[in-house]
């Protein structure tokens, strides 16, 4: 089975929270989790399935082949495209 690499912009907000609940509930086949968060949240971790990933800000990011994401209004223009 094809695993992907996902990356959850807001990982720490209940969306992003909410999100990786539902991968896991639905055995989504996730590679590598990139929960991408605020400078405050760099360099935490968090259990995922089993599997500890750590938290890194936007900038950090090299590539996902899937990218979910929400945000607060005032941030749409800058990470959408």
């Amino acid at each position: 089975m094809k695993l992907y690499n996902v990356g959850i912009l807001g990982a720490t907000g209940a969306v992003g929270q909410e999100m990786m609940k539902i991968l896991l509930e639905r055995k989504f086949p996730v590679g590598e989790l990139r929960p991408i968060a605020s400078a405050r949240s760099a360099g935490s971790e968090i259990d995922f399935g089993g599997m500890n990933f750590g938290y890194v800000t936007v900038n950090e990011v090299n590539s996902s082949n899937i990218s979910i994401f929400h945000v607060q209004h005032k941030n749409r223009k800058k990470y959408s495209f």
